[in-house]
C-alpha cells in the first residue's frame, strides 16, 4: 500500500508537471504493485514470507556495489566501507538461506511466474495491455517515441521535452489501478478511511475528459506549424579576401567554425563566385564586414578543433542567400 500511495502521487506530480515518461514509469509500477499485493493475498506460491525474504537480495546487492566509493574523501569513504561491510556480513547469510528454499531465480525477483501470467489469475489481463505500452516507453521501443516525433510536411520532427499523449494515458491508467486497489482495500478493511480514499481517486478518475483537453490543447501549441529548418554552411567573406566557413543550426541559432566542404554543387559554386566577385569589387552595400552567405544543400561541416558554439547574430547581421535560398529570420529559428 505504501508503494502505491507513493507513485500514486508521483503519478499526479508529473502529470500536472506534462512529465509523461516519468508518469509513465509510475504507472507502470502501480499495475506491479497491483500484481503483487493481489499475490500476497491469495497465491499459494508467492506468499508474505517469500516477498519479504527477497529484501535480502536488494540489502545484498547494494552492498556490494562499491564503485563511488573513490569519489569521497578518506574519512566519508572509510566510514561508507564499514556501513557496507555490516551490511554484506549481515545479508550475506540470509540470502544464502533464501536461495536455498527458493532457488537461483529468487536473484531476479521475489515472485515466481511471469508478471501477465499473475496478472491473469487476478482477472487482470485486460490491464496487462497498458502496462505493456509504458514498457515500450522506458525500454526505448520505437513505438514508446510516438509523442515526441511527427512527421511536418513530409520531413521527420523530433521534440525534445514533454510527451502529453503519454501523459493522458498514464493519467487514466494509473488512476483506473488506484481505483481497482483500493475498491478492494475497502472491501478486505471495511474501514471509513478506505472508502474515503476509494471516493476520492473515483472523482479524480471522473476529471480524464478535463486532463485530456487540456493536454491536448498544451500538446498543439508546443508542436511547430513548419518543420525546423536544417542545419547549413554559410561562408563568412571578408574585404581583404580572407573566408572562414562556419556549420549553421537554425533551430539554435547558433555558428561553430568549420572545415570548408570538400565538394560543392555547381549552382552552390557559381553563387558563391558572384558574391566573391561583389565583395572584392567592393559593392556589397553598407553592411559591415563580413558578408555572410548561407550555403544549402551541403552536408553537416567537420568542426575545427576546439572551436566554440556561439549565436548566429554575432556573425550574420549581414547575411546573403545563395543559390536564391531564403534565409529564415530570427522568428523563424
Amino acid at each position: 500500500m505504501t508503494a502505491m500511495i507513493n507513485d500514486a502521487t508521483a503519478l499526479l506530480t508529473h502529470v500536472d508537471r506534462l512529465d509523461g515518461r516519468s508518469a509513465a514509469h509510475c504507472a507502470r509500477a502501480m499495475f506491479e504493485h497491483s500484481v503483487n499485493a493481489l499475490d500476497l493475498e491469495n497465491s499459494p506460491i508467492n506468499s508474505s514470507g517469500r516477498f519479504l525474504d527477497h529484501s535480502a537480495v536488494t540489502d545484498y546487492q547494494v552492498s556490494r556495489r562499491r564503485w563511488y566509493l573513490r569519489l569521497l574523501t578518506a574519512p566519508a569513504r572509510a566510514k561508507e566501507k564499514r556501513k557496507l561491510d555490516r551490511l554484506e556480513r549481515e545479508t550475506a547469510p540470509v540470502l544464502k538461506r533464501a536461495l536455498k528454499n527458493y532457488g537461483p531465480s529468487f536473484r531476479k525477483g521475489w515472485a515466481a511466474g511471469t508478471l501477465f501470467d499473475r496478472a491473469r489469475a487476478h482477472g487482470l489481463e485486460s490491464d496487462y495491455e497498458a502496462y505493456r505500452i509504458f514498457s515500450a516507453v522506458i525500454h526505448g521501443s520505437s513505438g514508446g517515441m510516438t509523442g515526441t516525433a511527427r512527421s511536418i510536411r513530409g520531413r521527420s520532427v523530433f521534440r525534445l521535452g514533454p510527451d502529453l499523449n503519454l501523459t493522458a494515458m498514464a493519467f487514466v491508467e494509473g488512476v483506473n489501478t488506484a481505483l481497482k486497489y483500493f475498491e478492494r482495500l475497502e472491501t478486505q478493511t471495511d474501514r471509513p478511511e478506505a472508502v474515503q480514499i476509494r471516493v476520492a481517486t473515483e472523482r479524480l478518475l471522473a476529471h480524464t475528459e478535463t486532463v485530456r483537453e487540456e493536454l491536448r490543447r498544451v500538446d498543439s501549441l508546443l508542436w511547430p506549424a513548419t518543420p525546423v529548418p536544417p542545419p547549413a554552411a554559410v561562408l563568412a567573406i571578408y574585404r581583404g579576401g580572407k573566408e572562414r566557413w562556419f556549420q549553421y543550426l537554425p533551430a539554435a541559432g547558433t555558428l561553430q567554425a568549420a572545415q570548408p566542404p570538400s565538394v560543392l554543387s555547381r549552382s552552390a559554386q557559381e553563387s558563391l563566385d558572384e558574391v566573391r566577385a561583389a565583395v572584392a569589387a567592393g559593392r556589397s552595400g553598407d553592411h559591415e564586414d563580413p558578408t555572410t552567405v548561407l550555403v544549402p544543400g551541403i552536408p553537416l561541416l567537420e568542426p575545427k578543433p576546439n572551436a566554440k558554439i556561439f549565436p548566429a547574430d554575432a556573425l550574420m547581421s549581414n547575411r546573403t542567400p545563395a543559390s536564391g535560398e531564403r534565409v529564415p529570420g530570427p522568428l523563424e529559428r
